[in-house]
């Protein structure tokens, strides 16, 4: 090469580019080089997170419903299904024993005291073992008014409707035959109260609710679907309990809603008096109204899953379990596929082997296991298979209330509980 003669530029700038490239992006290449080494998963365990899921939502709501005179005629626990439409409405009989406020048994009726919903709702929840959302005591006017864009309603009644009047005067209400009732008349009928027992007034009832709330699903006034957050609170007779009582009503109008009598016996030589099965009272409300169940005690909190759809293997389930200490809180006798043997798993972080062992052997010893995932306000959950099954076909049980037909909404068959006869179901032992 010559001395002093001009470089190439393009020979140059070819030298030249790489290294310009390579001093700016050696930085960026270490720095990602260290993320990644840094972030990377393989090779480590990450931690397990808990994941958390939450109860159904099932607001209920108490009617507490008077008759012209001001006494309770009726006491009916509605509960909004989860997803805000259709779900169940109970009839509990106000015959029914509770514990008064003196401490004493006595019937709800007594037990209601004033005028004001506070003592009905103290005495229910403390029968039924939940906590309401929220409550009204209505006269017949105020419920006529709720029920204003559900009616009319056809119900066809199997007998003449009379009530007995302050004069102790027999008048007719509405006379045997289908017919159509406005409001005030269906009210007229869930309060008629003459010479015959309370439990053939609620099968009339129910009727009535069943006949009512498909007209309501289709009344024009009537939502389609509520919202599932839609409140259905507020406690009292006035405008506040009205307007609650009247949100409850048409979620309920808006979906399949089953109605159901409280499972109870009659007390012999006491009047008209009944006493609740505390074992069927648990496994209903566990069943339709699972984030009001309030839990007694502090035993283990049981989710129980029945894949065999028998409410009868539930019933036995919840007997047992209850007996050795839990708290039943949820009932799923949805159908499915029935595994050979029963599990029982619970939240790592809840401990108490002692009374997890009590409650799976209580309930056959299904297999136990941990899991990382938690349900908000259960403990552990029970999964039914064939050996409970079996084992609950081969007891001999004595039950105080029988499975009958269904009364539902939609008029289609299923299961309910309650019946107005005792019964005695033998069933062969091995």
């Amino acid at each position: 090469m010559i001395a002093g003669a001009r470089r190439d530029p393009l020979r140059t700038a070819a030298f030249l580019l790489p290294a310009l490239v390579a001093a700016v992006l050696a930085p960026l290449l270490v720095r990602e080089a260290y993320r990644t080494v840094t972030t990377s998963t393989q090779g480590r365990t990450e931690p397990t997170v808990p994941r958390v899921a939450r109860l159904p939502d099932t607001p209920t709501f108490l009617l507490a419903l008077d008759d012209e005179r001001g006494r309770l005629a009726a006491a009916v626990l509605l509960t909004v299904a989860p997803g805000g439409a259709g779900g169940s409405v109970l009839l509990v009989p106000i015959a029914t024993q509770v514990t008064g406020a003196s401490g004493t048994p006595e019937r709800l009726d007594a037990a209601s005291g004033a005028p004001g919903p506070d003592e009905v709702v103290a005495a229910t929840e403390g029968l039924l073992g939940v906590t309401v959302s929220g409550a009204a005591r209505t006269s017949p006017a105020d419920l006529a008014a709720a029920l204003a864009d559900l009616a009319p309603v056809t119900v066809r009644l199997e007998a003449d409707v009379t009530r007995v009047g302050a004069d102790e005067r027999e008048t007719l209400v509405a006379a045997r035959g289908e017919r159509a009732l406005a409001a005030a008349e269906v009210v007229a009928v869930l309060t008629a109260a003459a010479d015959e027992s309370e439990l053939e007034r609620l099968d009339r009832s129910g009727d009535v609710w069943r006949a009512l709330l498909p007209v309501g699903g289709r009344a024009a006034g009537a939502p389609a679907a509520p919202a599932a957050s839609a409140p259905v609170g507020g406690v009292g007779g006035g405008s506040g309990g009205s307007a609650a009582l009247r949100r409850a009503l048409r979620a309920l109008a808006a979906g399949r809603t089953v109605v159901r009598r409280l499972p109870v016996t009659r007390v012999a030589g006491d009047g008209e008096r009944y006493v609740a099965d505390p074992v069927w009272t648990r496994l209903l409300m566990a069943e339709v109204a699972p984030a009001a169940v309030s839990p007694a005690g502090t035993g283990l909190r049981l989710r129980l899953l029945n894949p065999s759809g028998d409410e009868a293997v539930a019933y036995q389930a919840v007997e047992r379990a209850l007996a050795a200490g839990a708290e039943v809180v949820l009932v799923d006798n949805t159908p499915g596929a029935v595994p050979a043997t029963g599990a029982l798993t619970y939240a790592a972080a809840v401990g108490r082997p002692a009374e997890v062992a009590a409650v799976a052997n209580a309930l056959g010893s299904p297999g136990v296991a941990t899991t990382d995932e938690r349900i908000d306000g259960i403990d552990a959950t029970v999964t039914l298979g064939q050996d409970a099954v079996t084992a609950a076909r081969r007891a001999t049980t004595t039950t105080s209330a029988v499975i009958g037909p269904s009364i539902t909404a939609s008029g289609s068959p299923g299961a309910t509980l309650g019946a107005t006869t005792s019964t005695t179901t033998t069933k062969k032992t091995p």
